[in-house]
């Protein structure tokens, strides 16, 4: 269910909120992939360890808290520490993003086709593909802002169907 604008602009502001925080904080996080990953409500500015899909995962749960209007996990597991990119897009495929219209909470999904290695971000400066910002965590050194097109292998860009 679609949230309304006042609300999804609510959502917007404490989902960027959190990703500028952990930027801002990002010597406190440091990357793993373990699950069921860990963190869930903890603020940005605490020790975290996780990798970038679980890093989407608790900006949706924690923008959800503090602005009043949860939406459902964007991993597909109800928040329960498990999923990851994989599972992200096989929930939001249906709901692409207006191509060049990305807005604050939009998700970016990467696929190394020769690795096979996944990566997603978050966008949390509205704009195109040359202005949004998207918020990353896919290295230890990390959160970070990153551009759309900061690695070649962008496969889509997906909006949350409680954001559309």
């Amino acid at each position: 269910m679609a949230l309304s604008p006042t609300a999804k602009k609510q959502f917007r502001d404490q989902l960027k909120r959190f990703c500028l925080v952990a930027q801002k904080y990002d010597n406190l996080w440091h990357y793993s992939q373990q699950r069921p990953y860990t963190g869930l409500g903890a603020p940005a500015s605490d020790t975290h360890y996780n990798d970038c899909s679980s890093y989407v995962a608790l900006a949706f749960y924690k923008a959800g808290r503090n602005s009043g209007h949860p939406i459902s996990d964007p991993l597909g597991y109800h928040y329960t520490g498990w999923g990851n990119t994989t599972s992200a897009h096989a929930t939001l495929q249906a709901h692409r993003a207006p191509e060049n219209k990305y807005r604050i909470g939009d998700v970016a999904m990467y696929l190394e086709r020769s690795f096979e290695h996944h990566h997603m971000t978050v966008c949390i400066t509205a704009g195109t593909a040359v202005s949004a910002t998207f918020s990353s965590f896919g290295r230890e050194a990390g959160p970070e802002a990153t551009k759309l097109g900061y690695r070649n292998d962008l496969t889509a860009v997906y909006r949350h169907p409680a954001l559309l």
